[in-house]
């Protein structure tokens, strides 16, 4: 869930990514893991895949594979080229160019990253079947990562 309330059960983000980084940090702590300064994979739907790139960025050693579904801009070539690897997602009823350029990007970079469909989804969806889609992606990125 995002940072800030826009009324309601709905919520955005914030640009604050110090502070989405320590709120996972939290998280984490809470959970019981002693050191939560291991490599995390952040993922992130629309706006929330913004913020997922932008915790990779600031804090490339921490995050270290990225799963983007459906952000609203495209990586650009060099922003990103330490992750371990990266699957671009895009809904199959919305627009899949931002996230196929992304994925050039990456790969340009020496990233290895792939673009997958969500089946049956709008904008924001998982469509019909979330668990096997993530699953597939998730296998691919452990699969195809560097080491």
């Amino acid at each position: 869930q995002g940072d800030i309330s826009c009324g309601g059960p709905f919520s955005k983000w914030s640009g604050d990514v110090a502070a989405l980084d320590a709120r996972i940090t939290d998280t984490f702590l809470a959970l019981g893991d002693p050191d939560p300064s291991g490599e995390v994979t952040v993922l992130g739907m629309s706006q929330g895949a913004s913020r997922a790139a932008a915790l990779a960025r600031k804090y490339p050693l921490r995050y270290t594979r990225l799963i983007s579904m459906d952000a609203p801009e495209t990586l650009r070539p060099g922003e990103l080229r330490g992750l371990r690897g990266a699957v671009m997602m895009a809904g199959e009823r919305d627009r899949k160019d931002l996230m196929r350029a992304s994925a050039r990007a990456l790969n340009a970079d020496g990233v290895p990253t792939t673009f997958m469909l969500i089946p049956q989804a709008a904008h924001g969806a998982m469509g019909e079947t979330p668990e096997r889609t993530m699953g597939e992606a998730l296998d691919w990125l452990w699969e195809h990562a560097r080491p």
